[in-house]
């Protein structure tokens, strides 16, 4: 009897700091984001962010949903328990936390100025002449630009539910800019009629994941425990370089060829598979 006690006690122990084996996660993202999240032709969710929350769900043993939600509504539906974590490139601000609990870092950000092929404008001049520049609403590009309007930078910021819509615009002449996060912005340089002017460095450019105020499902140690697995185990750089470093044109079908080894669990298998397939 005593000593199924103490099993039982070490057993609450084990359990008390992460999720329990089979645990269900949803996993909510804005899917418009390349290379972290975005939607390819066959219609999976795909990115950088997508593969690292699917590794550490093999890894921890979690029963993983991923949702499409617009960015403006992650928040409200974590909160809400709707979702159980935001994987969205998302950065770590004293305002955000507040609201929700992040993961420890696990990427620097900058910002990259775009504007279309044929404009005039450079960085000395695309804070004047009250230009119109958009970034996607509840992001820290919006607050960026909020906070640069109110500081006197002449401009007319314009907030968007998604990037396509603020680049569709930029396209048409009826924003003069957009501004994003760098690595995004090289994505839609190369898949948009739109250069990239300059670059800004934000106060907070470290980007976390994020789960409920007080992580009441006990999911922040399985998260960063998993992270760093992928990093020792060498998975998290060649996972950076098939994303940073390859073709994102050839994303569906790199991964409709490597899927089926994440699906069985060999995840070094998988990140060399979609590196070899999207640098080729």
């Amino acid at each position: 009897m005593f000593k199924r006690i103490l099993v039982a006690l070490f057993a609450v122990v084990c359990f008390a700091g992460s999720a329990i084996a089979g645990q269900k996660v949803i996993v909510g993202t804005s899917a418009d984001w390349p290379f972290f999240e975005w939607v390819d032709k066959k219609g999976n969710i795909v990115g950088f962010d997508m593969d690292v929350m699917r590794m550490i769900a093999h890894l921890k043993g979690w029963d993983l949903t991923i949702k499409d939600i617009p960015y403006d509504s992650l928040m409200p539906s974590l909160k809400a328990g709707k979702i159980d974590v935001i994987a969205a490139q998302t950065n770590i601000t004293p305002e955000r936390a507040k609201q929700v609990d992040f993961s420890d870092p696990y990427w620097t950000a900058d910002l990259a100025i775009l504007v279309r092929n044929d404009s005039k404008r450079h960085m000395a001049n695309i804070f004047t002449d009250n230009l119109k520049i958009g970034a996607q609403i509840g992001t820290t590009q919006a607050n960026f630009l909020e906070n640069a309007a109110k500081d006197g930078a002449e401009i007319e910021f314009k907030g968007y539910e998604s990037n396509d819509l603020i680049l569709m615009d930029v396209k048409a002449g009826r924003t003069d800019a957009f501004i994003g996060d760098t690595p995004v912005a090289k994505v839609f340089a190369e898949t948009w009629p739109v250069k990239m002017i300059g670059i800004l460095v934000p106060d907070n450019a470290d980007c976390g994941f994020m789960v409920q105020k007080g992580d009441p499902d006990k999911l922040l140690a399985d998260i960063n425990s998993g992270v760093k697995e992928l990093r020792s185990l060498g998975i998290w750089e060649v996972l950076t370089n098939a994303y940073a470093g390859g073709d994102l044109k050839n994303i569906t079908n790199c991964y409709a060829g490597a899927r089926g080894l994440m699906e069985k669990g060999d995840l070094k298998g998988y990140a060399k598979n979609l590196e070899t397939c999207m640098t080729k």
